[in-house]
């Protein structure tokens, strides 16, 4: 079983758009929400890949979400996205790395503009230096999880 230990924060500062190392444009669809589980699939492309992606998370407990994740063929990716309907978001993710640690920043695209979160995925009791570009943490505000996002919209 896979775990995701992830902190969400909203940004302060633009500076790390100076710090890009790489980009992807992310589509993403929900093909199922039940409580705290969700089955997703993602789309993915970047300068020199293209991927398709399901994903199935658990309900999160104590900080850390149970994920698992496999990777798809295009074809069965862009036949599930169908299955998805309106529960669809699309991204930009910034890869920014700082001290020993990969920050994606997510930009949100069309009726999630001008939303952009940042995420680090960390271990248990994993120590962090934050960057001055990071503003408050949203990782407890279910408001920020993409598949609310997707149904409610940016938390006002």
């Amino acid at each position: 079983m896979g775990t995701e230990i992830e902190r969400k924060f909203l940004p302060y500062l633009n500076d790390w758009r100076q710090l890009i190392q790489s980009s992807s444009l992310i589509k993403q669809g929900y093909i199922a929400r039940e409580g705290g589980n969700i089955v997703r699939i993602r789309l993915e492309e970047g300068l020199d890949f293209k991927k398709a992606t399901v994903c199935i998370k658990g309900t999160p407990l104590h900080g850390a979400t149970p994920e698992f994740e496999y990777e798809a063929s295009l074809g069965d990716g862009e036949t599930l996205f169908q299955l998805c309907e309106n529960r669809i978001l699309t991204k930009r993710r910034y890869l920014v790395p700082h001290e020993h640690h990969l920050f994606e920043i997510d930009e949100f695209l069309g009726t999630l503009l001008p939303l952009v979160i940042i995420e680090v995925e960390l271990t248990e009791n994993q120590e962090i230096i934050l960057p001055n570009w990071v503003g408050t943490e949203v990782s407890n505000d279910r408001r920020y999880t993409n598949a609310s996002l997707v149904d409610c919209g940016i938390p006002r």
